[in-house]
C-alpha cells in the first residue's frame, strides 16, 4: 500500500489499492498463524552443544532464531563422541 500511495502522489497515477473515494479496495494478505520451523528446537540445541566456540552457538542460535532457510538444508553436526573417534 506505502508504494502504491508513494506513486500515485508522485506520478500522478492511480492507486489501485483504493477506490475514488480513498476506500480499500484489495485487503492486505493473511499472516500464517502457524510458526514453520526450519529445524526443530531439539536439533537446535544439538547443534549448539555440539559446537566448539561461542561465535559458532551464537551463529547457529542467529540464524535458527531468524527462520533462515538454508537451515533446513544444513547437516546435523557430529557429536563429541563421534568426533573422538575419529579424530
Amino acid at each position: 500500500r506505502t508504494f502504491w500511495r508513494w506513486a500515485s502522489r508522485t506520478f500522478d497515477i492511480p492507486n489501485p489499492m483504493q477506490d475514488r473515494w480513498g476506500n480499500a479496495t484489495i485487503d492486505p494478505p493473511k499472516l500464517p498463524d502457524k510458526v514453520l520451523y526450519t529445524q526443530t528446537p531439539e536439533t537446535v540445541a544439538t547443534l549448539i552443544s555440539a559446537a566448539e566456540s561461542i561465535r559458532d552457538k551464537a551463529i547457529i542460535a542467529l540464524l535458527a532464531d531468524s527462520g533462515a532457510s538454508w537451515c533446513a538444508r544444513m547437516p546435523t553436526l557430529p557429536t563429541a563422541a563421534t568426533r573422538s573417534r575419529t579424530t
